[in-house]
Parts: structure tokens; C-alpha cells; sequence
């Protein structure tokens, strides 16, 4: 009498449950988008979300409520009128201080308060020097009496070089003078140029609209599909196991329970020894010995 072999189990259509997968991710990244495109309403608007169903793109939509809506019309309308005042105002603003007094030098020096000062102590200088002259000769004191004329000149001559210094000092004061008034102006200057762009800064100010601000949510996670695929396969494997367990338990012949071995010892040792890879090779090779059973 012939004997039975193991009944083959049909292999899942691979393909169709793969797709079947992609499906079902598809629609759960599809349901969490949707669920963080939150509408959201506070006192100052809103904001929407739209879909177009046939590009698949979402687009964000900010409103404000009429009252704030108002104050942008007005905020917009007032900055145009007011643009041009401050236009207006800013004309003759010098952004660069190009036209500003230049900057003086530091430790400048003024020759002609100098030469000033010297030409006003000359005349009382050479006086002086006649004088003392007159005086020296009227006590019979000449050029030919050699020091006491000479102690005389060199009087005369310190107090010419005093006088010479003080000239110098002078002009190194008005120097300095000179260079405060010079900051002074710039100052100034530069003072009037930023009151200029103050007001035309001010002038651009006005009521606006406040911001669409909105408060964070949880976002919501994609939910993890079912793999039919793995599920697939698995039930099919449990199948087929139990199949070939039938067929080797009915036929009860050695060659069978030897395929068996064989086979998980194959599957093992090119597998690196995975369980699965012998569970199934043992469950391929008892069938394949079941065919010598017979």
C-alpha cells in the first residue's frame, strides 16, 4: 500500500500582503498627520489648516478677528502716510555726517596767536633795551667795559626769550581752545542730525495688531500597522509544521524523523545556527524523507 506524503501548505502571495502593509502605514502616517493639523481660535484669530485632496498638500491659513483686523488696515494705511512725513522730515538728514565740521587735532598749535603775541611785545621789548642801554652809558658803562656791558646784555636778552615763551604758550592755548570748539561744533552737529532721525523714527510708530501667539499640543504619533506580511509567513510555517508532523506521525518510518535531522543540522550549520533557520530546515527535510516512507 503507498503511503501518504505531507500535505504542502500553499505559499502566501508575498506581494499582496507586502502591499497590504505599505497600506496600512500609509493610513496611519495619513491619520497622524491629520490629527496634528489642529484648527486653533484664541482672542485675536485663528488659524486653519485646508487639504487639497488631489496634490495631498496641506496649507496653513492665519486670520484675525475683525477687531484686530481693523488695527492692521489702520496700522498699514497710518505707515503709508506717515512714511511720507518722515520722509519729508528726514530730507535734509546727513546719515553719514559727510557735512560735519571736521574733527580738530589733537594738540594743534596756533602760529598766528603766537606771532600776535609777539608783535605786541616787541615794541615794549625795544624800549626796554634803549632804556637800559641809556642807563648803562649814562654810568659811563660802554660797550668797550666788558662785563658789567655784557652782564646788561644778558639781562636784555633773558627777558626777550621770556617774552618769546609766553608768545609760544599762547598759541598752544589757543590750539586748545580751538580743539574744544571744534568737538563742540561737531557735537552739535551730529546732535541735531540724530534729533532729526529720532523724529522721523517716531513718527512711524502707531497702534498694530497683536501677534497670532498659540500654545503647543502633543503631537500624535503614526500607530504601528500589523506586519501581514511576517504574520503571513508565520501562519503559514505553523501550518506546514503541523502538516509534516501528521504525515511522519502516520507514516511513523525512520527515513522521515532522519530527514528531519538532517535537514536542521543543513539549515544550522549554513544559518550560523539560527533556531528558525533549523526548525524550518528540520521541517523541509522531514517532509523530503517522508518521500522514502513510502
Amino acid at each position: 500500500m503507498k503511503k501518504k506524503s505531507a500535505k504542502q501548505i500553499p505559499i502566501p502571495d508575498i506581494n499582496a500582503t507586502a502591499q497590504t502593509d505599505f497600506a496600512a502605514r500609509q493610513q496611519s502616517s495619513n491619520n497622524a498627520l491629520t490629527a496634528n493639523r489642529a484648527n486653533q481660535t484664541n482672542q485675536f484669530g485663528s488659524i486653519d489648516w485646508s487639504h487639497d485632496p488631489t496634490t495631498g498638500e496641506w496649507t496653513q491659513n492665519e486670520s484675525y478677528n475683525p477687531q484686530q483686523q481693523a488695527l492692521l488696515d489702520q496700522q498699514v494705511a497710518t505707515q503709508g502716510t506717515l512714511g511720507q512725513q518722515a520722509g519729508t522730515a528726514a530730507s535734509g538728514l546727513d546719515a553719514g555726517y559727510a557735512n560735519a565740521p571736521d574733527m580738530p587735532t589733537v594738540g594743534g598749535y596756533n602760529q598766528q596767536a603766537t606771532d600776535t603775541i609777539r608783535a605786541l611785545q616787541a615794541p615794549n621789548l625795544e624800549r626796554r633795551a634803549n632804556a637800559d642801554r641809556a642807563r648803562r652809558t649814562a654810568m659811563g658803562i660802554g660797550e668797550a667795559s666788558g662785563t658789567a656791558w655784557n652782564t646788561g646784555e644778558q639781562n636784555l636778552n633773558d627777558a626777550a626769550s621770556r617774552a618769546d615763551l609766553m608768545a609760544i604758550q599762547g598759541g598752544l592755548a589757543q590750539g586748545n581752545t580751538e580743539f574744544g570748539q571744534g568737538i563742540t561744533a561737531r557735537n552739535t552737529y551730529t546732535g541735531e542730525q540724530n534729533k532729526m532721525l529720532q523724529n522721523a523714527g517716531g513718527m512711524m510708530t502707531g497702534a498694530a495688531p497683536e501677534d497670532l501667539k498659540f500654545g503647543s499640543y502633543a503631537q500624535q504619533a503614526p500607530v504601528t500597522a500589523p506586519n501581514t506580511t511576517e504574520n503571513a509567513m508565520a501562519m503559514w510555517k505553523m501550518k506546514q509544521d503541523a502538516a509534516n508532523a501528521k504525515a511522519a506521525a502516520s507514516k511513523g518510518g525512520m527515513m522521515s524523523g532522519l530527514g528531519s535531522v538532517a535537514g536542521g543540522i543543513g539549515a544550522g550549520f549554513y544559518s550560523g545556527w539560527n533556531p528558525a533557520a533549523m526548525q524550518a530546515g528540520a521541517s523541509i527535510g522531514g517532509s523530503a524523507g517522508g518521500l522514502f516512507d513510502r
